[in-house]
């Protein structure tokens, strides 16, 4: 039996939760072959192997995109209903191999869409970066692959590609999802500072992808509640809505005493990228080291986004460096063991693995209410950025809290997060795999 996983900016080339639950879905069911189609940022590294990762396909955005084959009227309409939100139907998806941003179509297209208010050229290039995307996956649907099974890892590219696929082969389809994708789009686009016109027609582009990825997948197994209510909200059946919560390696992920007696520890694992609130957690380090003298700050997680990065560096720097930047870990364990905190600053989140983690070692997280965070985290505070010393103080007054009774909450949340073994969730993927594909696979 072979599944092949469709992932983006993530599985098996960067490190992060995604990519961490993945290798822990496939590294742990031996019997059963996988193969990888990855859709990348230059990225080729692969950082999580496993002898039944058979093959990975490699979908490298940073070139620009080639299709000898595209057709303009196929391209046309394509276009035409993502930039519009609408849901691809099956006979596009069948087409979907002969979508090229190198059409006639494809800037017939654009100009339909286009109001007169944005800058053309802007407007443009920015459709194109998303385009462009697709017109490479495009490029993999002309492959061969002797498959039984898809599991696309997102609702958006690796949905739509993996819907291609599922009429292409005759064969099953099966999304998860981790993240809230349309919040992680709007969060992007402030950034870009786009003019409204392209921003929405960015937004729609992500929206039709994820009807698509609803519309024709046959399950879907968000990893909390938080995120089926999201799917059903957003167009999903609910019927094909099936919650696995994501599980983690109990006996890796233990408490251990190696904790200083003299100081707390406040920590965060994860990419330093906007997504994760990196400049918050600076800034509330900032502030409460003025009023905690013993605390210390840690951030441990690689670079994600170099031009952020910089940007928190330099806010570091003036705020005289309350955050330690401890860099990648493949041992976060050893870090967890040595927190007596984890706050998390995160702007939008799923379910997040890393809090799992931290609290299996018996470390509290208190995490801003995002995603599933009230559910799996010891504790929640709300975050107005615009009011950052309001929520200084309410977060200080937190962790305050948490170290009065350290050692009992340390107990309990090691205790709550055992229902979150890993064991339980590889059970019921292979039981989702044999109800999809009719097959038993041990």
């Amino acid at each position: 039996m072979r599944i092949s996983i469709i992932s983006e900016g993530s599985y098996p080339h960067k490190i992060g939760g995604v990519s961490v639950w993945t290798y822990n879905l496939v590294n742990n069911l031996k019997d059963i072959d996988f193969e990888c189609i990855s859709i990348t940022y230059k990225d080729r590294t692969i950082r999580y192997e496993s002898e039944n990762l058979k093959n990975v396909h490699v979908i490298d955005v940073s070139k620009f995109p080639k299709n000898k084959f595209g057709e303009s009227d196929v391209t046309y309409e394509i276009a035409k209903k993502m930039i519009k939100g609408e849901s691809l139907d099956v006979n596009d998806l069948k087409k979907l191999q002969y979508f090229s941003i190198h059409t006639d179509g494809y800037i017939n297209a654009l100009v339909d869409a286009h109001n007169g208010d944005a800058d053309f050229g802007k407007y443009f290039w920015a459709l194109t970066n998303v385009f462009a995307t697709i017109t490479h996956m495009s490029n993999i649907l002309r492959r061969e692959m002797n498959i039984d099974l898809i599991l696309s890892l997102n609702v958006g590219f690796c949905g739509l590609l993996g819907s291609a696929l599922k009429y292409k082969f005759d064969i099953p389809l099966l999304c998860t999802e981790h993240g809230i994708i349309l919040r992680e789009i709007e969060i992007y686009l402030k950034r870009t500072k786009l003019d409204p016109l392209t921003s929405q027609m960015i937004k729609n582009i992500y929206a039709s992808m994820m009807k698509t990825s609803y519309e024709h997948c046959n399950m879907v197994t968000p990893i909390s509640y938080f995120h089926a209510e999201h799917s059903t909200r957003n167009g999903c059946n609910p019927n094909k809505i099936r919650v696995i919560y994501t599980g983690i390696d109990l006996e890796r992920f233990t408490p251990k005493d190696s904790r200083s007696k003299n100081e707390i520890v406040i920590g965060n694992v994860g990419r330093i990228e906007p997504i994760k609130g990196t400049k918050r957690f600076v800034i509330l380090a900032g502030y409460i080291k003025k009023n905690l003298e013993n605390a210390r700050f840690w951030w441990i997680g690689p670079v994600d986004d170099e031009e952020y990065a910089d940007e928190v560096f330099k806010l570091n720097n003036r705020l005289g460096n309350p955050v330690e930047f401890k860099g990648v870990t493949n041992k976060p364990e050893d870090f967890y063991n040595q927190m007596h905190i984890m706050l998390m600053t995160s702007l939008s989140e799923g379910l997040p693995l890393a809090a799992l983690e931290a609290q299996a070692c018996g470390v509290p997280v208190l995490s801003s209410n995002v995603g599933d965070s009230e559910y799996v985290c010891f504790d929640i505070y709300y975050c107005d950025d615009e009011d950052i010393l309001s929520c200084a103080e309410t977060v200080l007054e937190k962790i305050k809290d948490i170290m009065e009774n350290w050692n009992e909450n340390s107990i309990f949340v090691r205790n709550w997060v055992t229902e979150f073994d890993i064991r339980r969730m590889l059970n019921e993927y292979i039981d989702t795999f044999e109800l999809l594909t009719g097959r038993k696979f041990l």
